[in-house]
């Protein structure tokens, strides 16, 4: 059954299936898995190997380690955390857990509690190592990426408000987001995560042939810790020629990340 654990986590992302219909015989094994386990009779190879695949070791016990394997199954196809608040992932409301997870971090409840399945690390560097920009307004999260995208592709931040995003993202008005943007910023409406990651674009901004012929600046700008972290963010690529090149993977161009202790504030 470990082949057919296998093939589920490769075809899902994450090892918790619930259809019982389709997945009743690798439901009943896992669950034998946790017993076992939980009376210290489980092979330790076959543990390591569980781990391996995501196990969720006790449903009850671990209900943010649950919603986490699913935030990471998503984020492992689409690249980032920025999920709607209705979307849900093989029936589990990842994207309520998500808004769960941002609700807590900006009231400042955090989440101190250690992952066992992740070396105990901290929850909070769980999803930063996911995507940094977790914390920000899923809408504002994917309309700064497609920006990113945007210049990535030989695109600049200045010129007509309805310029399209071009072939690659005709939908997308680059112009009108950044205008709504600076109203927004005059009207205090931005956090200043948002403020400080605008900014860094424009510092950052360079044409299609300074891309070619230099590398951007290497300014390095990440998340402050709130009192009482022990874990500090990790860094991700700064916004250069390199970085904001997709690399013909599909991945998405890296962002720069925010040194300021973000605000609760509305978020266009």
């Amino acid at each position: 059954m470990h082949a057919v654990a296998a093939k589920f986590h490769l075809e899902h992302g994450h090892l918790d299936p619930t259809d019982k219909t389709r997945h009743g015989e690798l439901i009943s094994w896992l669950d034998r898995q946790r017993y076992l386990n939980g009376q210290h009779l489980l092979d330790a190879a076959r543990v390591s190997e569980l781990d391996a695949l995501g196990m969720i070791w006790s449903k009850h016990a671990n209900a943010w380690e649950r919603g986490y394997a699913y935030a990471r199954a998503r984020a492992g196809h689409h690249g980032h955390l920025a999920i709607p608040a209705t979307e849900k992932l093989d029936g589990y409301a990842v994207g309520a857990w998500m808004r769960r997870q941002r609700k807590a971090e900006a009231l400042g409840a955090g989440h101190a509690a250690k992952l066992d399945a992740l070396d105990a690390l901290d929850a909070l560097d769980a999803l930063d190592a996911l995507d940094e920009l977790w914390r920000l307004e899923p809408d504002w999260n994917r309309s700064y990426r497609r920006l990113l995208a945007h210049l990535a592709g030989g695109g600049t931040l200045g010129g007509p408000a309805n310029r399209t995003g071009g072939e690659a993202d005709p939908a997308f008005r680059p112009g009108a987001w950044l205008r709504k943007q600076d109203k927004a910023r005059i009207d205090g409406k931005l956090t200043e995560q948002q403020s400080a990651l605008l900014d860094a674009l424009t510092r950052h901004a360079i044409s299609a042939r300074a891309y070619a012929e230099c590398s951007a600046p290497t300014t390095v700008i990440r998340p402050t810790r709130r009192a009482g972290s022990t874990a500090a963010a990790s860094p991700i690529s700064t916004v250069s020629a390199s970085a904001a090149s997709t690399s013909g993977t599909g991945a998405p161009p890296a962002v720069p990340t925010v040194e300021v202790t973000e605000r609760a504030a509305a978020q266009p």
